[in-house]
């Protein structure tokens, strides 16, 4: 198991790309791999190899420990991209949304009365 959150790194990578105003084939061409392999990057399905960050990194204009710093553990915008992924991934219809959402919700009212009740 490795230590590189792949959700973060690629999360990173994707909003670098979009900062330079890359397309996944651009950056693809430039590091010479296919855009479904920067495409899986991007989404934490594949860990790139070293010699891979280092040519993405080169063409990002950072460095590779820009790139891994803070990889170690997953942070919010890492999740939500990875939700957000998945989500869209799936053969979800709106019933199956709408459930989730409501999951959701009840998650954050019991959160919400369990700190109410710590608090007093």
């Amino acid at each position: 198991m490795s230590l590189i959150d792949r959700f973060n790194l690629g999360y990173k990578i994707w909003q670098l790309r979009k900062e330079q105003g890359l397309t996944q084939a651009e950056l693809a061409e430039k590091v010479d791999m296919s855009d479904r392999t920067i495409s899986r990057i991007e989404v934490g399905a594949v860990e790139p190899e070293l010699n891979s960050l280092v040519a993405i990194s080169k063409i990002l204009d950072v460095s590779i420990e820009y790139l891994l710093r803070e990889c170690t553990s997953p942070n919010k915008d890492a999740i939500l991209y990875e939700i957000r992924h998945q989500l869209y991934d799936m053969d979800i219809d709106i019933d199956e949304l709408e459930y989730i959402l409501d999951t959701i919700k009840i998650y954050k009212t019991h959160k919400n009365k369990l700190k109410m009740k710590e608090d007093r």
